[in-house]
């Protein structure tokens, strides 16, 4: 994915929401003033004519595409990344890193009616957000300053202005060497959140029906997402499957442990990822905590190889079935980096523990002798 992209001359930044994070989490840790926007084509356009826009975008550290078309524009429409625009995901994941290592913000819009607005969408979205104040420039009578100085007066650690372009710039512009905070957010007017982080048709349940708003919103989404009820064979299936359920689950722990220890002495095998050897002191803690009798059917591990070598032992597997789903009563197997993760990036795969010779096994219960019997005879087929 291409990091970075060229429009009219301003180069914008092109990171995919998790990678925008942890540029946000390093700004919350620095002792200067970081900016971030959320760009529109709009924007740009003024950028050709007004120096000051063009001045603000290209120095921003971090610059936010708000609209697809941008993307387009640049050829840089993939799928996740339009995804993210359209949804509006970064401004809702940076309120909640900001309310998650609760940090204060402090709201400044042109008029009153702006700043109730997003003030209200804020409180109702992160209830544990801080607001430090606010501050609508329409009441402002005098000089602006008196302004930066109410703001500065109650130390936010972040400064979000939801000013139209291009006051929002021009304002920035001025003000940014006596502005106190670790981050200006340019928010604009794109707003808090976007389609799949918003209301039940504009519903604020808190509001409407106080008290029993939680169990209101269970009924009008949960129902409406997940039906009512199961059906009656549905059901019987269900009820039929737990009676057994505590034998299988033994059946399965017993055999992944056999499994792991068995890949364990594979010469061909580079690394495996189970808890019970792990080489993490913490993990073990954790895994000896919780799992006592022994857990995990479901792990992986990675093969001395590339890629291919990884698919090529996938096709030599007999019993195994090459499937997404996990937990089957049938043993699994995936190539993840290809399957069910191929969205990601490089870089985003790394991050998830996910190599490409990783292979991911879920364990079934079939008897462990031909389980590995199988995994056996596909290890020498890639010799």
């Amino acid at each position: 994915m291409i990091k970075k992209i060229d429009i009219m001359g301003i180069g914008l930044d092109n990171y995919t929401v998790r990678e925008s994070m942890r540029q946000v989490e390093n700004y919350l840790s620095n002792d200067v003033l970081n900016t971030i926007e959320n760009i529109s084509m709009q924007m740009l356009i003024a950028s050709e004519t007004d120096p000051v826009v063009h001045n603000v975008i290209s120095e921003l550290d971090l610059s936010v595409i708000g609209e697809k078309e941008i993307l387009k524009a640049a050829d840089a429409d993939s799928m996740q990344r339009v995804q993210e625009t359209e949804q509006n995901d970064f401004s809702y994941e940076f309120y909640r890193r900001i309310e998650r290592n609760k940090r204060s913000i402090f709201v400044l819009g042109q008029t009153e009616e702006d700043v109730q607005k997003v003030k209200a969408e804020l409180q109702e979205a992160f209830p544990k957000l801080i607001l430090a104040g606010e501050y609508a420039l329409e009441n402002c009578v005098g000089n602006l300053d008196a302004v930066i100085n109410e703001m500065n007066a109650t130390t936010p650690d972040v400064i979000v202005s939801i000013l139209p372009s291009p006051l929002q710039e021009h304002f920035f512009a001025e003000h940014k060497d006596k502005m106190s905070a670790t981050i200006w957010f340019g928010m604009g007017e794109l707003g808090v959140h976007g389609k799949k982080h918003g209301l039940y048709h504009g519903i604020s349940f808190t509001k409407a029906v106080g008290p029993a708003a939680f169990v209101t919103k269970v009924r009008a989404i949960l129902l409406r997402d997940t039906g009512a009820t199961l059906s009656p064979f549905n059901s019987f299936l269900l009820l039929q499957g737990l009676e057994t359920l505590s034998l299988r689950v033994e059946r399965h722990v017993e055999n992944a442990l056999k499994v792991v220890k068995y890949l364990e002495s594979q010469p061909q095998v580079e690394k495996v990822h189970h808890p019970s050897v792990s080489d993490d002191p913490k993990q073990q803690a954790l895994y000896a905590k919780y799992f006592p009798n022994g857990g995990g059917s479901i792990f992986t591990f990675e093969i001395k190889g590339d890629a291919q070598k990884a698919k090529d032992f996938i096709d030599n597997l007999e019993l195994f079935s090459l499937l997404a789903n996990v937990a089957d009563v049938k043993s699994l197997v995936i190539h993840p980096a290809t399957t069910t993760h191929s969205q990601c990036t490089e870089e985003e795969l790394l991050d998830q523990g996910i190599k490409p010779n990783t292979i991911r096994l879920s364990i079934g219960t079939e008897n462990v002798d031909d389980i590995i019997e199988d995994l056996d005879e596909a290890f020498k087929a890639v010799q």
